[in-house]
């Protein structure tokens, strides 16, 4: 869904912000959130976007699944929440980004995928043709599509990376490369 709003003019719009309150020292994480939230029966497609701070999360769901929501959830994991309407003047600005470096073979998807998952080059196949891969947030099924610097990559259970630089080769011919990786 998408509101496009100009001057003062706040229309009705179906999408309401939760927070959700909790220890700084509890560190919660996107999956946590999205992982309750599917356990209470709720589909993906009625979930917007999760932003995840220290101490304070920002959810956005359908109005119409806020009071169920409010109602059902005291605690993410082993952690208390307390929920809110959210103050959204002050979103969170997430945790932040930091640089890896790595070795690959080529800049296919396949071997990039495989190199920050940590999996097999057979595990990578099978994981990008279940469809969970996007690369510059479209879901591809392609393991030889060729990378390049400034790509973003979008991996299911271990994030978000953004290609930086390919910082040459190796004494064995590999190639070196530059992610960010957002937390």
């Amino acid at each position: 869904m998408l509101a496009l709003c100009y001057d003062d003019v706040q229309p009705e719009f179906p999408i309401s912000a939760l927070e959700f309150r909790y220890r700084n020292c509890d560190k919660l994480n996107h999956r946590d959130f999205l992982g309750v939230l599917m356990s209470l029966g709720i589909e993906r497609e009625t979930v917007g976007d999760i932003l995840v701070d220290d101490g304070r999360t920002i959810v956005f769901v359908k109005s119409d699944l806020k009071d169920y929501i409010v109602s059902q959830i005291s605690k993410i994991g082993n952690v208390g929440v307390k929920i809110n309407d959210a103050d959204l003047s002050k979103l969170p600005k997430g945790r932040g980004t930091e640089e890896l470096s790595l070795v690959v073979s080529s800049l296919r998807l396949d071997n990039i995928v495989a190199a920050v998952a940590g999996m097999s080059r057979e595990k990578t196949k099978s994981f990008i043709l279940t469809g969970n891969v996007s690369l510059n947030y479209i879901q591809t099924m392609n393991i030889s599509q060729q990378t390049v610097a400034g790509d973003v990559l979008i991996i299911r259970g271990k994030g978000k990376y953004i290609l930086n630089a390919v910082m040459g080769e190796t004494k064995k011919g590999r190639i070196r490369i530059s992610l960010i990786h957002f937390r």
